[in-house]
């Protein structure tokens, strides 16, 4: 899946070392070295792709500090490109002793110290970038058909 994203920073790269542009030599356009530390190649590549993964449980196992959610950490940290959707749940205790669920869905990356950062799905952040959703939508996969 990543190495699509390479493959466009490389591309980016390539086509910004033409000829006469930039000060670049004839000589400089083989060599592809430093194409992963361009900013430009970087920047290119993230608004052609970006790739989402369901992991709809994300939430409740950062929540018990579970070591899926440690892998799952890991592998946005190092794939920037990567995001993260999954539904979080929060309990809010009413006056009448009840405890009630709500349900939001969150879309995450990673930032530069490693931290899940909200990915706002609206164009005004009021509400915190998440949108509130009527149950959990949990996916059964125990379907016979599945098999």
């Amino acid at each position: 899946m990543m190495y699509y994203r390479r493959a466009l920073m490389l591309q980016s790269y390539l086509e910004r070392r033409s000829p006469g542009v930039d000060g670049y030599s004839q000589a400089s356009i083989l060599t592809s070295e430093g194409f992963e530390l361009s900013r430009e190649s970087r920047a290119q590549a993230d608004i052609k792709f970006t790739y989402v993964v369901s992991c709809q449980i994300y939430g409740q196992q950062k929540q018990r500090k579970a070591p899926e959610a440690a892998d799952i950490s890991l592998l946005l940290q190092r794939n920037e490109a990567l995001r993260v959707a999954f539904i979080h749940v929060e309990e809010s205790g009413a006056t009448d002793g009840k405890v009630s669920k709500e349900f939001y869905s969150k879309l995450v990356k990673a930032d530069i110290h490693g931290k899940d950062q909200i990915i706002s799905l609206f164009s005004s952040s009021s509400n915190g970038g998440y949108m509130k959703i009527v149950s959990s939508l949990k996916l059964q996969e125990n379907n016979q058909y599945n098999s």
